[in-house]
Parts: structure tokens; C-alpha cells; sequence
């Protein structure tokens, strides 16, 4: 058979037959129990028992990764090996005891062989399921001729509903088999696409740090630069007029330290480019509430808003924390959390000015919490940890995640200072 990765799910709907069959077996012994008691008939004992040892060793077999990593390529064919030869023998046995006929045999190995084909077409291409129903007709044959089972009936009416089964068989293998080969191509698409996406949105990114790397540098080329390259040249200057011609070499000092107050400006504005523009353009309050609204529009998520509208300014630095960790919160809720309902609130206490971010979402054990990579929370860490806030992330399975950052107000002297 040729080697594949397993489809998803296929072990798991193995081994949900094989409960289904532990059940009906379990089933059939109640009834037994309730029409004849508990005189059991002797000639019942030997296909008993295999019933015992073939759903024993399957579940065994399924459910043990030892035996994947041991047999490798050929654990899955050895199981549906004996998930479908062992019922025909059991059947077989059923049909001798109870004197079953031709066409009853047909009703009922069907159920028993139909999930190993169903499998087989699922997992393998056609010329494995055209094998799969030609190996167990075979099989069957070969009882029906050497032993003669099934009493009354000729071995030819029995071969013949086994060449009908057998038709049936590779006609369901063949519909399965293209349903399944048709998923396997829009799986691979997807892939495709996913990865022509990741490809095109990395040298997209790429392209735009260049793009930003390259506007950094013209800004800083054409304000520190020429700054510090005019700076060096006057105190060239005036370290060589000091002593020869003092009033010049004073004149000299004073257009520089003019020039390094224009250039720090300069410098201030393209620092300040930098920073998020929503905060520049809107506030820190109403740039939040946008945010918010948006990613609860995106979801479909209801909001329940709670942002103070004349809450104090702050340094930029923490305005960007707060709006920098509310992006990546929001991110969170939005991508991960399979949330109903988003909480944002942003509110000022005599001291301090706290952030939180809840969601009703699946949430996380604190330990793997802890050890998530994928969720920001190292970045969230870092940005509280730069303008001295303290931040805490709440989360528990099935109740949501809750973020929350509580930073010191600064004084108006300091703010005004800052931005200055």
C-alpha cells in the first residue's frame, strides 16, 4: 500500500467502530441473557472467544503508539487486516450453527466489512480498495469451498452473493475514494494559497521596513546628521579661536549651541512620526474606543465600553504602552479567544490610570499561560515594563482572559516638560 501521512481523524473513527461493535456485542449478550438465560450453548464458546481476542487486540493495537512506531507504514493495513477478515469468520461460524442462508449471510457481514473499506478508500488510492474487496471476496470463497459452512445452501448461491457484495463494495470504495482524493486537493489549494499568502505578506513586511528603514535614515541624515557634522565644524572653530580672537570664537559658541536647539526640534519631530499616529491625531481615549469598536465589528463581538472621555494626559511614552498593549490584547480576543462578548475599559483612579481588557472567550491555564509564545504577552510585558506599569493577565479555561495594566499618573509639570 502506498505510504501516506494519516488523514486526520481516521484512527479516531477506527476506534469508534470497534467500540460500536464492543457495544453490540455487549447488547447481543444482554438479549441473550434475557430470552435463554444463562445456558449457554457449547458450540457458542469458540466464536465468543475470538469476538473477545479480535476487540481486544484491536483496541490494544489502535490505541498503543508502540506498535505505530514499531510497524511504521504497515500498522494500519495490519488492522484493518483483521478488522475485516476476522468478522467473515465469525459470520461464518454464525451461518454454520444457526443454519443461516445465503442471502441473510450478504445482510449481515456487510456492517462489519463496510467501515474497513470505507477506511481503506479513505486512506489509500483506488487500486488499494479494488485489492481490499478482492482480497476478502477471496478470502470468503476460499471458506465456502473448503469447508462448506452455511448447511443447507449450494456453494455456488454463497460465491454468487459474495461476487454481488464484492460489485456493491467497489462501488462505494470508488465514490469514497473521489470524495475523499477531492477534499485532498482543496486541502493542498488551501495550503498552496496559505503559503503563496505567507510568502507575499513576509516580503510585503519585508518591503516595508526597507521603506521605513530608508525614510528613518533620510530623517535622521537630514537632521542629526547635519546637525552634529555643522556642530563639529563650529567647535573646530571655536577651539581655534578661543585664545587668538575670543569675542569671535564666543560668536561662534553662540550660533552653535542655536544650531544644536534646531536640530534637537528636528529630531523631536521625527521621533515624534514615529509614534502611533492615532494617538497624535486622536487622543488616547478616543483612539482606544475606535480601536475597540472596530475589532468588535470585525468579530461580531458586543462591546461593552467603559473609557473615561477627560482622563489626564500622559507622557507619549505611556500613551503608546497603553494603546500598544490594547492592540495586541484586542489581537488576542479577536484571533484566539472564540469570545462572545469584549470588555475595554480605560479608567483614572487618584494615582493611577488602569487598562483592562476581558473577554468571555476559551481562556488558558495559568501554566501554559506562562509559557505562551504565541499571545504577545513577552512585547505586553516589555512595553509595561519600559514606563513602569504593572501588568497581570487573568485566564482560566472556559472563562475567558482578562488583561489589565495600571500605570502612576504623571504630574501636568511633567507631561507639559515631556512634550515640550
Amino acid at each position: 500500500m502506498k505510504q501516506r501521512e494519516l488523514e486526520p481523524g481516521l484512527l479516531s473513527i477506527f476506534n469508534l467502530y470497534v467500540y460500536v461493535r464492543l457495544g453490540l456485542l455487549l447488547f447481543t449478550a444482554l438479549m441473550y441473557l434475557l430470552i435463554y438465560g444463562f445456558s449457554l450453548r457449547i458450540d457458542l464458546i469458540p466464536i465468543i472467544i475470538l469476538f473477545l481476542v479480535d476487540l481486544a487486540f484491536l483496541l490494544v493495537f489502535l490505541s498503543w503508539s508502540w506498535f505505530r512506531r514499531r510497524l511504521g507504514q504497515w500498522h494500519l493495513p495490519a488492522a484493518l487486516i483483521v478488522a475485516s477478515v476476522v468478522p467473515i469468520v465469525e459470520s461464518r461460524y454464525l451461518y454454520d450453527v444457526y443454519g443461516a442462508n445465503a442471502a441473510s449471510g450478504l445482510l449481515v457481514v456487510i456492517p462489519f466489512l463496510a467501515v474497513p473499506l470505507i477506511l481503506t478508500a479513505w486512506q489509500y488510492e483506488l487500486e488499494q480498495v479494488i485489492w481490499f474487496c478482492l482480497g476478502t471476496a477471496t478470502f470468503e470463497i476460499a471458506l465456502v469451498v473448503i469447508y462448506g459452512t452455511m448447511g443447507a445452501t449450494r456453494p455456488a448461491a454463497e460465491i454468487e452473493v459474495i461476487l454481488v457484495r464484492t460489485v456493491l463494495f467497489i462501488l462505494i470504495g470508488y465514490i469514497v475514494h473521489n470524495l475523499v482524493s477531492a477534499q485532498r486537493r482543496q486541502r493542498a489549494e488551501l495550503a498552496d494559497a496559505n503559503r503563496k499568502l505567507a510568502e507575499f505578506a513576509a516580503a510585503l513586511e519585508q518591503l516595508s521596513i526597507t521603506r521605513e528603514r530608508s525614510r528613518l535614515a533620510r530623517e535622521l541624515h537630514d537632521t542629526l546628521a547635519h546637525t552634529l557634522s555643522g556642530l563639529a565644524v563650529q567647535l573646530e572653530a571655536v577651539s581655534a579661536l578661543w585664545e587668538a580672537d575670543p569675542p569671535r570664537a564666543r560668536a561662534l559658541l553662540g550660533r552653535a549651541a542655536e544650531s544644536t536647539r534646531s536640530g534637537l526640534t528636528e529630531t523631536r519631530r521625527a521621533l515624534q512620526a514615529l509614534r502611533a499616529s492615532p494617538l497624535e491625531d486622536l487622543g488616547l481615549a478616543r483612539a482606544l474606543r475606535e480601536m475597540a469598536e472596530s475589532a468588535a465589528q470585525r468579530a461580531g463581538l458586543a462591546l461593552d465600553l467603559g473609557i473615561q472621555p477627560d482622563l489626564p494626559q500622559q507622557p507619549a511614552e505611556v500613551e503608546q504602552a497603553l494603546y500598544r498593549v490594547a492592540q495586541e490584547a484586542l489581537e488576542n480576543a479577536v484571533s484566539h479567544a472564540h469570545a462572545r462578548r469584549l470588555r475595554v475599559a480605560l479608567r483614572q483612579a487618584p494615582e493611577t490610570l488602569t487598562l483592562e481588557i476581558a473577554d468571555d472567550g476559551d481562556g488558558l491555564p495559568v501554566e501554559r499561560l506562562e509559557r505562551e509564545r504565541g499571545f504577545g504577552l513577552q512585547g505586553m510585558r516589555e512595553r509595561a515594563a519600559l514606563v513602569g506599569a504593572e501588568l497581570a493577565v487573568e485566564s482560566a479555561p472556559d472563562r475567558g482572559t482578562t488583561v489589565r495594566l495600571q500605570v502612576a499618573i504623571a504630574s501636568p509639570a511633567a507631561v507639559s516638560q515631556e512634550r515640550a
